[in-house]
């Protein structure tokens, strides 16, 4: 070929190519907002650290040649927490988030988004079987995020605490949750049973002790009980129910309820007292709705040539509880209270003498109260002014001596308490002007000796007290009126327990006596 040939070829390729690059320009679209696709998808399983996020916006280099345009990346967690990102491309992914990537094209008022998620690695997921219960230990299965568990524990027994009074029946029935599959939020699963509690019946059993016999009865626990019809026994009076054998601890239907445990009651009989005092030298009042007797001295009448009286237990078929007024028996010199007693009214036997009538008149030298009386006090002024009593002797259920039970009493040297004396409060001038009385011996129920107990008892020299704390006491309670002066009573000497020796000596009461010595072990 000709260099002429070769160069009219060249001279047409070139204009070939000119020709299709005109061509293809003259065909190409123009790049609009609608064909910007913004793509970014899913991503799971991501480790901690600084990740760059993956995402591409078509054609938008195209489309900003010719117009404004901007991007706008936005992450928040699964908290909505916006996160901070460097070069709208990295963050920090910390485990178990999710964070929602959100990316916006602007041009004007035309806006594109598109959003997808970046999830870190997810945690193991914790099953915890657990019980309301304080005895339950839990147990902890681990299954991996989303995953399923399969190995479900068996419903632990469970055993309650013991209630007094009731039966309880525990039956299981699972637990609270069947659906483990998918799991990816840490859950508590509770044990669930089925649990029962019967009040426990119990029984009231009646010793008659001879008398008429009163069945058994139930109550379910907590029951109020019934008061029984009263049990008879030839000869004697029914004096009431108690919760021992030998006695002393009456028992009250008032409001009682059945415990956790049987009861036994036991009947008390009264019988009449030999050789008491007719009943013509007294008065007797029903009382205590028509249960018992109150006895009085009659009034005008001369008493006993023995000069002693003994005061029946039972009247009429009823019980004689109450001491009322004895107060005028100028020639009586012993009185014997049944045991039936549990209540002296106040001033019963006291010799006070009335405004204009001179002085009292009493030969009352001792006081005999059955150790068995019920009696809780020796009430105010109960033997006030009998200046000829020498004796008496204190049941050990009496807790107070009141207010000037025994004032001007001035020959009293002998106050006799039951060794379980249960004595508490020795109330103001019980004993004041008791001349003769030379010791007395306290129990160790004593709580409170109140102000001039015993003041002006000046012959006494032994004080002997069995409680381990000191009780409180007035500061004039053992002080005697010398000359217009309060001073101690002199050769008082306190006896008290060895192991509270230091005690007592240290006690602000105590501190002003110099003889406080120590009872032999």
């Amino acid at each position: 070929m000709t260099m002429k040939k070769k160069f009219l070829r060249f001279i047409l390729l070139i204009f070939c190519a000119l020709a299709m690059i005109a061509l293809l320009s003259a065909c190409q679209k123009e790049v609009t907002f609608e064909d910007i696709v913004i793509e970014g998808e899913d991503v799971s399983g991501l480790q901690e650290g600084v990740y760059t996020l993956r995402y591409t916006i078509k054609n938008l280099e195209q489309y900003q040649k010719k117009h404004s345009a901007s991007v706008n990346v936005i992450v928040t967690d699964q908290n909505n927490n916006v996160v901070e990102l460097e070069n709208q491309r990295t963050l920090k992914i910390k485990k178990d988030y999710v964070y929602l990537v959100t990316i916006t094209v602007m041009s004007g008022d035309k806006v594109k988004t598109h959003n997808y998620t970046v999830t870190a690695i997810k945690s193991p997921i914790t099953v915890t079987f657990t019980s309301i219960y304080n005895n339950f230990k839990d147990i902890i299965k681990v299954v991996p995020y989303g995953g399923t568990l399969t190995d479900i524990p068996e419903v632990p027994d469970y055993q309650p605490e013991e209630q007094a009074g009731y039966t309880t029946t525990v039956i299981k029935v699972g637990w609270d949750r069947a659906d483990f599959t998918n799991l990816k939020s840490h859950i508590k699963v509770y044990a669930v049973y089925n649990i029962t509690s019967e009040r426990n019946l119990y029984r009231v059993i009646y010793h008659t002790d001879g008398g008429s016999e009163i069945p058994p009865r139930q109550y379910y626990y907590e029951e109020y009980l019934e008061e029984p019809e009263e049990p008879q026994k030839e000869g004697c009076v029914f004096f009431g129910w108690y919760k021992d054998k030998e006695l002393k601890e009456r028992f009250s239907f008032n409001k009682a309820q059945i415990g956790a445990e049987n009861i036994d009651l036991y009947a008390r009989w009264l019988q009449p007292v030999e050789n008491s005092t007719s009943p013509d030298y007294f008065d007797f009042v029903l009382i205590n709705n028509g249960k018992s007797y109150s006895i009085s001295a009659k009034e005008n009448i001369p008493m006993p040539e023995t000069k002693t009286l003994i005061l029946p237990s039972v009247y009429n078929g009823k019980p004689v509880t109450k001491i009322g007024k004895f107060s005028e028996l100028a020639n009586i010199k012993e009185v014997y209270l049944p045991e039936s007693v549990t209540e002296i009214q106040p001033a019963a036997f006291s010799a006070q003498p009335l405004l204009g009538d001179g002085p009292a008149q009493t030969e009352l030298e001792r006081v005999f109260i059955h150790e068995r009386a019920e009696l809780t006090s020796i009430p105010e002024k109960a033997f006030a002014y009998c200046d000829k009593l020498h004796s008496i002797n204190i049941p050990s259920g009496v807790l107070s001596i009141d207010k000037q039970a025994f004032l001007e009493c001035s020959s009293l040297n002998e106050v006799l308490f039951e060794d379980d004396s249960k004595l508490k409060y020795i109330y103001e001038e019980a004993f004041q002007n008791c001349l003769s009385l030379e010791q007395i011996s306290l129990g160790e129920n004593m709580t409170a000796l109140y102000g001039k107990a015993f003041y002006n008892c000046h012959a006494l020299t032994e004080v002997t007290i069995l409680a381990l704390t000191p009780p409180s006491m007035a500061a004039n309670c053992f002080y005697y009126n010398n000359g217009g002066q309060d001073q101690i009573i002199p050769s008082l000497t306190f006896y008290v327990p060895q192991q509270s020796l230091q005690d007592y000596k240290n006690n602000n009461s105590f501190k002003p006596f110099d003889n406080i010595t120590a009872l032999p072990d």
